[in-house]
């Protein structure tokens, strides 16, 4: 994925879904580099995705207390928001040089389980692959890598990777 391909990736999402998408990144990033400097990787592996998700659905609560807007589809773009708040933070990685030789998608996938295991690009790539077309190979190839939480990482897994459908 080059900058415009990433432009064209971000252009599927409503404006307030990016801006606490991009918010929920940035503030990830300040935490690690201060509040969070000696936390676990499995929390900061997992914040980014935490923290949009909140940050949209308090923002969704706003809304409706204010009589706004309706409650329909709050979760989903919240879910929607924390996915790209982990897009992001993978793609900048990707960006960077560090994964340079992964698809966005497996980039995403090493970034999201950084706190289990240190997946190769082959292996990332597999997962992203399993994730996309097999439900029960996904979930058998996350139980090796997370154990009981292979669960939980397959919806996170399956919710981001769709926003990603197109792209290469």
């Amino acid at each position: 994925m080059d900058f415009v391909g990433f432009v064209s990736y971000l252009r599927q999402f409503n404006a307030d879904v990016l801006v606490f998408g991009a918010l929920a990144w940035g503030v990830t990033l300040l935490l690690k580099k201060t509040l969070l400097k000696n936390a676990g990787a499995k929390l900061l592996t997992l914040l980014p995705f935490a923290l949009g998700a909140v940050l949209y659905a308090a923002y969704g609560l706003a809304l409706q207390l204010a009589g706004c807007a309706e409650g329909d589809g709050v979760f989903s773009e919240a879910i929607t928001c924390g996915a790209l708040a982990t897009a992001l933070q993978a793609i900048l990685i990707r960006f960077t040089g560090a994964d340079a030789d992964m698809s966005v998608q497996a980039a995403c996938v090493k970034s999201l389980l950084a706190g289990y295991v240190t997946l190769s690009a082959k292996e990332a790539e597999a997962l992203a692959a399993a994730v996309a077309s097999d439900e029960t190979q996904a979930k058998a190839l996350l139980t090796g890598y997370v154990g009981d939480a292979a669960e939980t990482y397959y919806l996170l897994l399956s919710q981001m990777l769709k926003t990603f459908e197109g792209e290469q």
